[in-house]
């Protein structure tokens, strides 16, 4: 589902890059993103790197949510809020 948005953006020019693996990445999973113990709580960790045509080089995203609180608000909040912390370094 990211992937297809992700795709999407990058093919009408909303993402810069010659290629998708140019314009965004995303990493989610077992060692990458989880550990064993938030796969098994139900926790879910996504980040997502993106190459903006307008105004910054990159833009990081990290996503998190919470499988056993069944309230759409809640995640929502949580996403935006993890959305607008400062972003870490990262190198892949």
């Amino acid at each position: 589902m990211l992937e297809n948005f992700l795709v999407n953006l990058w093919k009408q020019g909303a993402l810069a890059g010659t290629k998708p693996a140019d314009a965004y990445w995303v990493s989610v999973g077992l060692g990458s993103t989880m550990t064993a113990t938030d796969i098994q709580n139900g926790l879910l960790n996504v980040t997502i790197g993106v190459a903006m045509t307008h105004p910054a080089e990159f833009v990081v995203l990290t996503f998190a949510a919470d499988a056993n609180i069944m309230n759409p608000f809640w995640v929502c909040c949580q996403l935006r809020w993890t959305a607008l912390e400062t972003p870490q370094a990262r190198t892949h």
